[in-house]
């Protein structure tokens, strides 16, 4: 192992010689990383860069998806581990794991108008998964979760969270038709008689 020796040669005479040797080592080869996880699920926008130290130069990298850089990108959630090993063939290996959100999902409660011609309809925006705060905007420019006293129509809301990634829903706020009331009558024709509606 690394470490100072001393040997001492004796002859037959018992005339002795000493020589010292001191064997050394490289410092430990070893890996840092740094990584992004994914910003929106199902996307592949995860990195890892690795930074190397110790061992005898050059380098090499084996990642188990096959490349063979220091960093690698464009990554999907999932379990990566590289080997590096120096000019020695002295190896190490590093494993990290790349995760991401849950899917942001968009959800909604309605009511539709109740009597027609009354901008009675309302509509409760939800978002889960994604990475919060939410940022909501509608296709006619309001920015609230919640809608109310809304008229009949297609009503799409996007939201978008800290990650920028975003989805979509549409509303349906229907109505029905107009409450109308209709007459015929027969006026009474003599003093005293009777009519009809």
């Amino acid at each position: 192992a690394a470490g100072n020796y001393l040997v001492t040669v004796t002859d037959h005479n018992a005339c002795p010689v000493s020589l010292a040797v001191t064997i050394t080592q490289p410092v430990a080869l070893a890996v840092a990383e740094t990584h992004t996880d994914v910003l929106c699920n199902g996307t592949n926008t995860g990195s890892i860069n690795t930074t190397t130290s110790g061992g005898t130069l050059p380098y090499t990298f084996i990642w188990n998806n096959g490349s063979s850089t220091s960093s690698i990108h464009n990554l999907t959630a999932s379990n990566y581990s590289i080997t590096v090993s120096d000019a020695n063939t002295c190896s190490t290996t590093e494993n990290i794991t790349i995760t991401q959100p849950a899917a942001l999902v968009v959800s909604e409660n309605h009511t539709n108008i109740l009597c027609g011609g009354i901008n009675t309809g309302s509509i409760n925006i939800s978002a889960s998964g994604g990475t919060a705060p939410f940022a909501f905007i509608w296709n006619d420019g309001n920015t609230l979760p919640d809608r109310i006293n809304i008229s009949t129509g297609n009503y799409t809301v996007t939201v978008n969270d800290n990650n920028t990634c975003s989805s979509s829903i549409t509303v349906t706020i229907t109505e029905p038709a107009a409450l109308l009331v209709s007459e015929t009558h027969v006026n009474v024709a003599c003093s005293g008689g009777t009519g009809s509606i």
